[in-house]
């Protein structure tokens, strides 16, 4: 396995028990949708969450936060029409893009996390 696919693998692990320690319930992970994938998609209460998750060990890299652009919220927004089209018998009172940004510290054994609620 690629170095890079098993880091963004552990990061999206943090990622899924960290919103569960929040209450959220998942529904899925990598869910592949045509050519594109969603990381995770949750439901906190009633509220369909579809979320974007990027780790970064290296800090010569920058930080997680930084790795979100404009062509990559663009695709997002394109799969999560695709679910929804795809499970349109399943309705929600709201949907939500939410990013979780995981910046690991191998020294110190430590992750931090940040959650960005509503990103479009």
């Amino acid at each position: 396995m690629r170095r890079n696919k098993a880091v963004g693998e552990f990061g999206e692990e943090i990622a899924r028990k960290y919103l569960v320690s929040k209450g959220f319930r998942l529904v899925a992970s990598n869910l592949k949708l045509s050519y594109r994938e969603i990381d995770i998609i949750a439901l906190e209460g009633d509220v369909l969450v579809f979320a974007e998750v990027k780790t970064r060990v290296y800090p010569g890299l920058g930080s997680a936060s930084d790795a979100l652009g404009g062509l990559k919220i663009k695709r997002l927004k394109t799969a999560i029409g695709h679910y929804l089209s795809e499970y349109r018998g399943v309705k929600y009172c709201r949907v939500r893009l939410d990013f979780i940004a995981i910046d690991i510290n191998r020294e110190q054994k430590t992750a931090k996390i940040k959650h960005f609620r509503d990103i479009v």
